[in-house]
């Protein structure tokens, strides 16, 4: 949807969030959302950029408890592979601080982007 919509994304970000969402791709939900509540906030769309938030957040806050079992079944003298060969305790890592920093937790987040 990204690519198909690429010259109207701030048209169609709310709508592609709620695809990945309802997709099982929470995660990659959030930025379009951000950038929805940005759109509508550029117009004075205050209803739809808080509903844009707030969705943004209950995605955020339901991830932060992925995260976090990803990260205890996580053995860091074993790490595993994604099919791109990323190490999936650091993109683990990467996402939650994302998450913590979004949520307010500011410190929790610099630790886990560490």
């Amino acid at each position: 949807m990204e690519l198909l919509f690429a010259n109207r994304l701030d048209d169609v970000s709310a709508s592609i969030a709620v695809h990945l969402d309802r997709g099982g791709q929470p995660a990659r939900a959030v930025p379009f959302l951000e950038r929805a509540a940005a759109v509508a906030t550029r117009v004075s769309a205050n209803e739809e950029a808080i509903w844009c938030l707030m969705y943004a957040l209950s995605l955020l806050e339901a991830s932060r408890h992925h995260f976090e079992a990803a990260l205890l079944a996580y053995d860091e003298a074993h790490p595993r592979r994604s099919t791109l060969s990323s190490d999936l305790g650091v993109f683990a890592h990467a996402w939650y601080a994302h998450a913590l920093w979004l949520l307010g937790d500011e410190a929790a987040a610099l630790y886990h982007a560490e």
